[in-house]
């Protein structure tokens, strides 16, 4: 017999896109920023379960037969640039604070503040791995997912995903129990970072003008 149930989720990347989506924290981890001493926080997000036609990527590399995710996976940034310390017009900022700030919105939108709060831990680097143990797990989320547009080794576009700031516009995640929603709705001409792209000079021969004729007189 013909039928259409077994379709589901065929031809969907097994990566996240930019986009709305639902989906759970994996793993949160650190990673080096281009500034030295800056880190970005990743959000290791998989998406909602696609059914028995989606093949998701491996869980482990190592056992090319094992178990799958079960929806599409990405590394998110928690914000678009790096967490640094510093300083600017007058107001001094410090690095593990504002990511700590960060992951407690994160964890109020979890329901899980409480049990954030119990951690401590001497070092940002030490820190991150336990806060992800916390945050970790089965409870999803709405996000809305931004992406700095980049060229891969084959040539083809991709993305480097990151979450918009939050501002009084929208936010860029929330719970799916909230009563009145405040999730930006992606848009593409807000939401997407063009990559840079070189402008080939015009070829000129000399002689001829923009319309192909030559700027002197032929005897």
């Amino acid at each position: 017999m013909l039928s259409t149930k077994n379709l589901a989720g065929k031809g969907l990347p097994k990566s996240l896109q930019p986009g709305n989506h639902i989906a759970k924290i994996n793993e949160i981890t650190l990673e080096q920023g281009f500034d030295e001493g800056s880190y970005f926080v990743l959000l290791h997000l998989e998406g909602e379960d696609l059914g028995e036609g989606f093949e998701g990527f491996l869980i482990s590399k190592d056992h090319p037969s094992g178990p799958r995710y079960k929806g599409q996976t990405g590394r998110v940034k928690l914000t678009p640039y790096a967490f640094s310390s510093g300083e600017h017009n007058g107001h001094k900022f410090d690095r593990d604070l504002s990511i700590l700030s960060a992951l407690k919105n994160l964890a109020i939108a979890l329901g899980k503040q409480k049990e954030l709060n119990e951690i401590e831990s001497k070092t940002i680097e030490q820190y991150i791995p336990l806060a992800s143990e916390v945050l970790s797990g089965e409870t999803f989320l709405k996000f809305c997912i931004g992406g700095r547009e980049y060229l891969n080794k084959d040539g083809y576009v991709n993305y480097d995903l990151f979450l918009p700031k939050n501002t009084k516009e929208g936010i860029a995640y929330e719970s799916l129990q909230v009563s009145k929603s405040r999730l930006y709705q992606f848009d593409p001409a807000v939401h997407i970072r063009k990559r840079k792209t070189e402008t080939v000079p015009e070829f000129k021969v000399p002689g001829i003008n923009s319309q192909g004729f030559a700027d002197f007189d032929l005897d």
